[in-house]
């Protein structure tokens, strides 16, 4: 039995923290990341915004999410392309050196049929700000999960 004041009762509940399931907290977090990201991604067909994924990997220690998408033009809507791009990229991260192309381009346009000039276009972030903007939120409700478990109340 131990002589600090306290000691059993805070030690059962460290015990309880191992019934946080990392994994479902991480999985909440990235939801809501996924969710915000989808809102603010340009819409055209939605092809775009339907792409944008989640995905969770935790051992009983640690817990990883990663919001994502596979959609093949979604990098140069998130951080735009050529001379465009590249004085109209705000809000992209500051963790990325994008490179991009000095020079215009010319493309087929199947709709048209007809050969396009282009100089690009702007950057559109949507992922960057659904975290970035919002991290304080995720770390408060991570917060509040632990807490919770803490205190000792049911999930």
């Amino acid at each position: 039995m131990s002589k600090l004041l306290g000691a059993e009762r805070l030690i059962k509940k460290l015990q309880n923290i191992e019934k946080i399931t990392l994994e479902q907290s991480m999985e909440k977090a990235c939801k809501y990341v996924q969710d915000e990201a989808r809102k603010r991604v340009p819409v055209d067909t939605s092809e775009l915004q339907k792409s944008i994924n989640h995905k969770v990997t935790a051992t009983p220690k640690q817990a990883l999410g990663v919001v994502y998408t596979n959609n093949e033009y979604a990098v140069y809507v998130e951080f735009g392309t050529g001379p465009t791009g590249q004085s109209h990229h705000d809000g992209i991260s500051p963790e990325v050196n994008v490179r991009y192309s000095p020079d215009g381009w010319r493309y087929f346009d199947e709709n048209t049929q007809q050969w396009v000039y282009t100089k690009g276009q702007k950057a559109q972030p949507y992922l960057y700000p659904a975290i970035h903007y919002n991290h304080d939120k995720i770390i408060s409700f991570l917060s509040k999960e632990l807490n919770e478990v803490l205190r000792g109340k049911n999930r």
